[in-house]
């Protein structure tokens, strides 16, 4: 679902796709044809923008925690990136493992305009795990979010 929807963002100019060849023939049959998917991109986006605009918000304050093994590289190039509204929640990813060597906390206000989704309007992304989640549109000279 996801590699469709970022190959679709690509066609509509608003994230670049770098990443693998789309190997699933079936990828853009109906249900979620190439046309389906850019519109349902195209209404969460709006939908987003209207929901943070009617209530006057036009910035927010995100968290993003990342832990690895080894040595901290820059993100991987990529059409979305999750965030999450609340620093507990990115805060218990840096917290890490045993064998956690780099772990790195980012903090910061993000537009609006980036989001694509939110647990604040989706229950699904909220009622298991509770965590908070931002999903939203890369910003390729971003290098936190």
């Amino acid at each position: 679902m996801i590699k469709g929807h970022a190959v679709v963002l690509a066609h509509l100019g608003l994230a670049a796709y770098v990443g693998k060849v789309v190997r699933d023939v079936g990828i853009f049959d109906p249900p979620w044809t190439r046309e389906r998917r850019a519109a349902h991109i195209i209404c969460r986006l709006a939908f987003m923008r209207e929901y943070f605009a009617r209530a006057d918000v036009h910035e927010v304050v995100l968290y993003r925690g990342l832990a690895t093994d080894g040595r901290l590289r820059a993100h991987s190039d990529t059409s979305f990136v999750s965030a999450t509204f609340d620093r507990e929640v990115a805060e218990s990813i840096v917290s890490g493992g045993p064998t956690t060597r780099t772990a790195v906390l980012y903090r910061q206000v993000v537009s609006t305009e980036r989001l694509f989704m939110t647990h604040l309007e989706t229950a699904a992304m909220s009622r298991h795990y509770r965590e908070s989640e931002a999903v939203l549109l890369a910003d390729p000279g971003n290098l936190a979010f």
